[in-house]
């Protein structure tokens, strides 16, 4: 009978149950086996204890399914539910389809049509909280053996903000990119009219050059002229004074020569000389 309580024990154990005390003989082995099986039975209750806490205590959903029942929720966390905002209760039993958790179908059929043939899959969809509200939900799936069973645990997390961030991102990056693109061209037609301008200076500066030199060369040309002029003047002055006289004194010498009209021409002569040099 002891050895039959031992082992009823252990059966109950194995269930995940708590039975009570651990029964005692007389026989001294017996007692120490009890002993020792009392303490394995309390060192597997806190380590699946502290296992529990930790699986309750993650900050991201799990959920460990069957994948020989169509994946239905064996065990979730409180992380899990409050993501799916659903009761523990709620969910265990049932799987994404029974739950309308998957907005898509299409993509679930994918999704477990990857998990055949892969032994860790990640995958991003839209799901359908309990309360109606969609989030876009990252799923990862892996394949572990648990007592002979083949068992999957999901991941799951809400990744709604974090892509919203990255499409905000990415519209921001995608103005500053056509900022930088527009601000490119205003330069490069800044820099052409800015060539253009220097161009256009550097023609009118020739010009200024060459207007300032023409300008010198008429005021040299101006000065000599002038200078040329006075004495010019003065010879068409003295020759001018000398053709009158002569015409005068040939007049006069129709009537005969005078003393004076010769007096005349020879000083008309003398003044020319004078004007001219």
């Amino acid at each position: 009978r002891p050895i039959a309580a031992l082992a009823q024990r252990a059966r109950s154990i194995a269930n995940g149950e708590t039975p009570g005390p651990w029964p005692r003989g007389r026989i001294v082995e017996f007692d120490g086996l009890s002993l020792d099986l009392e303490r394995m039975a309390t060192s597997l209750r806190e380590r699946q204890e502290e296992l529990e806490a930790v699986f309750n205590a993650s900050p991201v959903g799990l959920i460990v399914l069957d994948p020989q029942r169509d994946f239905v929720f064996i065990r979730v966390n409180n992380a899990c539910a409050t993501l799916l905002a659903a009761t523990p209760g709620q969910l265990v039993g049932k799987n994404g389809k029974m739950l309308d958790l998957w907005c898509n179908p299409v993509e679930r059929a994918v999704f477990y049509s990857a998990l055949q043939n892969q032994q860790f899959v990640e995958f991003e969809t839209r799901f359908r909280r309990l309360d109606g509200n969609e989030f876009i939900a990252a799923l990862s799936v892996s394949y572990f053996d648990a007592g002979g069973q083949r068992r999957a645990v999901m991941v799951a997390r809400d990744v709604t903000e974090l892509r919203r961030i990255e499409a905000e991102i990415r519209a921001l990056n995608s103005e500053l990119e056509q900022r930088v693109e527009r601000r490119t061209a205003e330069l490069f037609e800044a820099n052409t009219r800015l060539s253009t301008t220097i161009e256009h200076l550097k023609l009118t500066q020739a010009e200024l050059v060459r207007s300032e030199k023409l300008a010198s060369l008429g005021a040299l040309v101006a000065g000599i002229a002038h200078e040329l002029n006075t004495p010019l003047g003065n010879g068409v002055m003295a020759l001018s004074t000398l053709i009158a006289s002569l015409r005068t004194f040939r007049k006069e010498m129709e009537s005969g020569i005078k003393r004076s009209s010769l007096d005349k021409l020879l000083e008309a002569m003398d003044t020319g000389s004078d004007i001219a040099f």
